[in-house]
């Protein structure tokens, strides 16, 4: 899991474009958000995220960059 601030600056989008954009994530089951001990908020992949992400990566292989799997 990684940090809801660290996430945040390291996409570089304004925090509350950025919280809007976690809120529409969580709620279509894409990222958890888990509570820490240290009050800090961690974000995690779901299983449904993990394959959205596969997905995009293989999309932006395919169409943005042109590269063919398996080839």
């Amino acid at each position: 899991p990684m940090l809801r601030t660290r996430l945040q600056v390291a996409a570089n989008v304004n925090y509350d474009i950025f919280a809007r954009y976690l809120d529409w994530m969580h709620e279509r089951n894409l990222v958890d958000l888990e509570d820490s001990a240290d009050g800090h908020v961690r974000v995690r992949l779901t299983p449904s995220g993990q394959e959205a992400y596969r997905k995009i990566v293989q999309w932006i292989n395919e169409v943005v960059r042109g590269r063919v799997p398996g080839a």
